[in-house]
């Protein structure tokens, strides 16, 4: 057994017992679990998950026949490139709002997040997803593994498996350099009176998540981040 802990908040639990059962059955099981905040924090909890894994063996005189399975299912963050200089004026850095050695854009912000999409109706739908969720595999394995000997010199190897699983990525993207905020805004609003008409008067940024008392979105002011801003998706 073994127990890992660091000063990311990181947890992990190994352990695997392995021996003889009976005189000709043998067998193994072990595993790990684990949860940490990650290595850039983003404000949840950034790999949770584990595995499972346990086989049988059964020898006899010439040969032997191993039956095993394995269950995977966990979660990791993804991390993509952060900004670290004002495209503005490429020697100023950006330092002082994104630590450049611990800063991530991934934030529990954008945890939860509803997405529109087209799917062949007039209004298309909206989904719900979840960064916590990062890369998350679930698959199970299990299978079999023979092998015998007959007389002199011939052997029959046979090995099957079966596996089934489904990989997710919900990870925040922003592969483009900061846009000057006023700039930027003032770009949103001509694309939006070209898509929808003069009757678009203005554009502004607001929380995504936060709302008001009175149920309205809360403005933001992008002074707060030295008059810049980022896309991501």
């Amino acid at each position: 057994m073994r127990l890992t802990v660091s000063d990311y908040g990181q947890i992990r639990w190994d352990a695997v017992a392995a021996g003889p059962i009976t005189e000709k059955l043998s067998g193994s099981i072990g595993g790990f679990y684990r949860t940490d905040d990650g290595l850039r924090d983003p404000g949840f909890v950034a790999n949770k998950g584990g595995q499972f894994r346990a086989s049988l063996t059964y020898s006899f005189e010439g040969g032997s026949i191993t039956g095993y399975v394995k269950k995977l299912n966990d979660r990791n963050i993804f991390y993509l490139p952060i900004p670290l200089n004002d495209p503005r004026n490429p020697e100023v850095s950006l330092a002082g709002l994104i630590d450049p050695h611990s800063g991530t854009l991934t934030s529990a912000d954008f945890r939860q997040v509803r997405i529109r999409t087209l799917d062949g109706t007039p209004s298309g739908r909206t989904f719900g997803a979840d960064l916590a969720e990062g890369i998350h595999p679930e698959v199970f394995t299990a299978g079999v593994m023979a092998d015998v000997k007959f007389g002199d010199g011939w052997q029959l190897t046979e090995h099957f498996r079966f596996m089934t699983g489904d990989v997710g990525l919900n990870a925040m993207f922003s592969l483009f350099a900061p846009d000057d905020a006023s700039t930027f805004l003032a770009d949103q609003l001509a694309r939006a009176q070209a898509g929808f008409g003069a009757s678009v008067v203005s554009a502004r940024y607001v929380l995504a998540n936060d709302r008001g008392p009175d149920g309205g979105r809360i403005a933001f002011d992008p002074a707060t981040t030295g008059g810049l801003v980022i896309r991501g998706g």
